[in-house]
Order: C-alpha cells, then sequence, then structure tokens
C-alpha cells in the first residue's frame, strides 16, 4: 500500500485498499482489494495495516501483540517487521477482494501450516517467472 495517512482512517470506519506486493502472497496478492476497518480492535493473526509516517504504509500480518506493542510478518516472509508501537495500526483487515469477488480471509491456522510449502513454491515457480517476464519486457522495449 503506498502514500496513506492516519487522517483517511481517522474519517473513516471502512476503508478500501489496493494491494502492491507481494509479502503477503498467496493469500494476498497485487491488484488486490482488502476493506480496512480502522475500529476493529487488532488480535494476534490478524493482518494489518501499518502506517509508517511519510514512507509507504504495509500489509502484515500479527504475529504477536501486548499491550503497547506489536510485531509483524508478511506471510510470505521469514523475518518480521520488528517491535512497533500499536498507534502504527491503521486498521484490520476484514474482507477481501479479488478480481471483484469476495474471497474469505484465511484462518491464522492454516497460513502457519503452509507457509514453508508456499514459500518453496514461491522461491522455486513464481520468482523465476516473475524474472523472466520482466526480462521480456525489457527486450520489447
Amino acid at each position: 500500500m503506498r502514500g496513506s495517512n492516519r487522517q483517511i482512517y481517522d474519517l473513516l470506519d471502512t476503508v478500501p485498499v489496493r494491494i502492491h506486493g507481494w509479502s503477503m502472497w498467496p493469500w494476498l496478492c497485487p491488484r488486490d482489494r482488502v476493506d480496512v476497518c480502522a475500529t476493529a480492535q487488532p488480535k494476534i493473526g490478524d493482518i494489518v495495516v501499518v502506517l509508517r509516517g511519510e514512507e509507504p504504509s504495509y500489509i502484515h500480518r500479527i504475529i504477536e501483540l501486548n499491550d503497547q506493542q506489536f510485531l509483524s510478518r508478511g506471510d510470505n516472509r521469514r523475518s518480521d517487521d520488528g517491535w512497533r508501537p500499536r498507534e502504527d495500526i491503521a486498521g484490520v483487515v476484514v474482507r477481501l477482494y479479488r478480481l471483484g469477488l469476495p474471497i474469505p480471509l484465511p484462518s491464522p491456522y492454516l497460513v502457519d501450516i503452509s507457509a514453508p510449502f508456499l514459500r518453496v513454491f514461491y522461491n522455486c515457480f513464481v520468482r523465476p517467472l516473475r524474472r523472466f517476464y520482466r526480462y521480456l519486457i525489457k527486450l520489447s522495449k
């Protein structure tokens, strides 16, 4: 997610957000749209929008949470994002739309079980295909 700010989330209950990037693949893909509820209370396993001041925001899953801080990580990442203050959470993802159709959000337990296998699949098949696609685009220019 690029260049959003706190005021949007303070004004609206639910904010539509377009996904950019692959850090939450396969559950969230580029060009997916999610609805983010700014008033929902985050809990472990929730997918949240994290604000970073002037830097682009990002969407990751909460893996640890206490009264003042949280720890998040993308489903397609091995390392976490580091501890951040809870005030950086703009909202919780409540709905997912792919190609305009609503899709149920995956259970955090399903993510934990499948993440290692999906990471291997991504690194062995998806990433090389993306590189090859970029190479073809460069050749066509």
